[in-house]
């Protein structure tokens, strides 16, 4: 029995060392201490190669292959050289360090008697602008000094190399003076206020310099998709440059918010949980290629992760009445309406919505298609811009008549 139990025990020893255990016990202690030291100074050489092994991948290991390029060999990797020129998908670093010289800070100024509060804090929406509402305690009401203070801080993009930057109106609205912070020089330059929109919320200013700027391209917000990862550079809280991303959540969302002028009514903005806080008013929201697809603008104060922008559709049909000054029109959806045309069973004038009908009541017209859609129609023409010329058809008696 003793000795089954000696075998036994012998099965679950270690196999490094299971040759030493079944020496003659008769022999010495001094014999088998070479052979523990050998098998010692073994392992332990075994164990370095392991090792260096492991970290050169030899062995072919995945994990410390991808932990190598992307910690210790940035320069080689190809995300840290990738050539950024707009018209590819890039990473989010080549993308952000392309974009970022061309992204500016804005600071506004306005005399201590024309300071105004915020009266926006009720509003579940609310303006990016810091308006500091005084800026000495005095509850809004300054002083008849005339002194410049500072009243805002926003955010705004050069979208032409001359020096054209793109803002919300809000961030210089009633400045008197607007000071444009640029990557690279050290001192600012002073803007100036060449149109702007209230109702959309929209401004171009002017800035001088010896050599031309870093300019962003506008993208088109109509070809982006819910679900694309977009990517937010403004400086909120006057920390300059902050970089956020998040995705596209919705298009076309409009809101309104109250302010001291009146209402504003937004229009076709764009949603997103990127992080949106004061001072990233008027920053760009880029895509995937490093176009402009949204103006940074607005946030749901009692939510998180809820933030807008005007698209970049919205802005390319304005933007050059903007550097000219020239008026913008307040309501820019068109009026529809189709001119007398003959047919044989009926002749009449189509008006939208105002269906005409004859002294029976029996003959009752009414516009049914606008390029291929049917009723309702109030959305749809409300994005058609003016003098867009569309095509039409009629219906009567649950009978359809193209028009020609």
């Amino acid at each position: 029995m003793n000795e089954e139990m000696k075998e036994t025990s012998s099965v679950i020893v270690p196999l490094e060392i299971a040759p030493a255990r079944r020496q003659d016990a008769t022999r010495s202690a001094s014999s088998w201490r070479p052979i523990f030291a050998a098998f010692m100074a073994g392992s332990m050489a075994l164990g370095g190669l392991l090792f260096a092994a492991g970290r050169m991948d030899v062995l072919g290991g995945d994990e410390p292959l991808a932990y190598n390029v992307s910690a210790e060999a940035p320069a080689e990797s190809g995300i840290q050289t990738a050539s950024f020129n707009g018209a590819g998908s890039g990473s989010l670093s080549s993308i952000v360090s392309q974009a970022s010289p061309a992204v500016v800070k804005i600071e506004t100024k306005t005399k201590a008697s024309s300071n105004r509060n915020n009266t926006l804090s009720g509003s579940p929406f609310f303006r990016q602008r810091l308006d500091n509402g005084g800026s000495s305690g005095t509850s809004g009401q300054g002083d008849d000094s005339g002194t410049l203070q500072p009243s805002g801080t926003g955010s705004g993009f050069l979208f032409e190399a001359e020096g054209y930057i793109l803002t919300n109106e809000h961030v210089i609205d009633g400045a008197d003076e607007i000071d444009v912070y640029v990557q690279g020089y050290d001192e600012p330059f002073k803007a100036k206020l060449l149109g702007s929109s209230y109702d959309l919320d929209l401004a171009v200013v002017k800035i001088e310099g010896d050599k031309p700027f870093p300019a962003l391209a506008l993208g088109n917000s109509d070809a982006s998709h819910v679900g694309d990862t977009v990517v937010a550079i403004g400086n909120p809280y006057e920390f300059d440059s902050t970089v956020t991303t998040g995705v596209l959540s919705a298009k076309e969302r409009p809101i309104q918010i109250d302010d001291e002028q009146g209402t504003r009514y937004y229009k076709h903005l764009l949603q997103t949980d990127t992080a949106i806080n004061p001072g990233n008013s008027g920053g760009p929201l880029l895509n995937m290629n490093g176009e402009v697809i949204g103006i940074n603008t607005a946030v749901n104060a009692d939510a998180q992760g809820i933030g807008f922008a005007i698209s970049s559709s919205t802005v390319s049909s304005v933007l050059d009445r903007l550097k000219h000054n020239e008026t913008i029109p307040k309501e820019s959806s068109p009026y529809i309406g189709i001119s007398p045309q003959y047919n044989r069973r009926y002749a009449g004038r189509l008006e939208a919505e105002q269906p005409q009908r004859s002294a029976r009541g029996r003959r009752a017209t009414a516009i049914a298609r606008l390029c291929g859609r049917h009723p309702p129609l109030r959305c749809h023409h409300g994005r058609r811009r003016s003098g867009h010329l569309e095509c039409a058809g009629a219906y009567r008696q649950n009978r359809s008549f193209p028009s020609r």
